[in-house]
């Protein structure tokens, strides 16, 4: 039973994450899940399961993010509306994609995809971002889509692709980027859910606490231990410089790829 102590401790980790970055926790929601789930012989798709529970999680814990968020008045409604528009039917093409492709070669994606996302975040800190051509509306719905396809595929917000997204091509400051990115989520974390937990109805098999790919019991726990970290996650991003979030948000993202490559 010590994965009910493992799955809270990182549960509080994600919060902190999904607080601290606007970025949903998911990149580690899903290899904590994957650990946790791959022990239990009775799951025969620990990938899929950790996808749909990772987002399950994922919405929940930044609807915490959001209220906190809209406190300090950074979210923009309209943009968050015009993404996650197009993030809805992104989650659902990724959601049901994830269940056609075999678990180990959805996690090497997994890991190369966060590592192109660390390199890319990191490299260009220092690039002033354009101003004059935001995106139009029907591109930011566009983007949506891509944003959304890739949550639903991974089991992760999103906001790894969302918050540069926002960045250049929204011209948002950081700080608003992330409170931003934590509404979008909660859009195509809610939908990706929903697809990835029917996408495993016609499996066979018999997980207790589970619907389809969605393991209830386990993200009912990792949930439990965001409610605390998100809370601190938000409070601090309002505090620390631009520079120094962009640069542990890679460093984060590398450690997490190399945790599920080794895995």
């Amino acid at each position: 039973m010590i994965w009910v102590p493992l799955t809270l401790f990182f549960g509080l980790s994600a919060g902190l994450v999904a607080g601290f970055f606007g970025i949903g926790g998911g990149i580690v929601f899903v290899p904590t899940y994957l650990e946790i789930l791959s022990r239990f012989p009775e799951v025969n798709a620990p990938m899929q399961m950790a996808v749909a529970t990772s987002q399950a999680t994922i919405f929940c814990t930044m609807i915490l993010a959001v209220n906190k968020h809209r406190k300090y008045g950074g979210i923009k409604y309209k943009t968050a509306m015009r993404v996650g528009f197009g993030g809805i039917f992104g989650a659902i093409v990724g959601g049901y994609g994830n269940t056609v492709i075999d678990g180990n070669s959805l996690r090497f994606l997994f890991v190369g995809l966060i590592i192109l996302v660390a390199l890319k975040t990191f490299l260009y800190r220092h690039v002033e971002i354009e101003r004059s051509n935001p995106h139009s509306p029907l591109k930011q719905s566009l983007a949506g889509v891509f944003i959304g396809s890739f949550a639903g595929f991974f089991g992760a917000g999103g906001g790894v692709l969302g918050v540069p997204y926002l960045l250049k091509y929204c011209n948002l400051k950081v700080h608003d980027a992330m409170a931003t990115s934590s509404a979008i989520i909660v859009i195509t974390s809610a939908v990706a859910t929903t697809t990835c937990a029917l996408s495993g109805l016609s499996d066979p098999q018999k997980v207790p606490y589970s619907f389809g790919y969605l393991h209830y019991g386990i993200g009912a726990l990792g949930f439990a231990g965001s409610l605390v970290g998100v809370q601190i996650g938000v409070s601090w991003a309002r505090k620390v410089s631009r520079d120094k979030l962009i640069i542990a948000l890679s460093v984060l993202l590398l450690v997490v790829a190399l945790r599920v490559a080794l895995r």
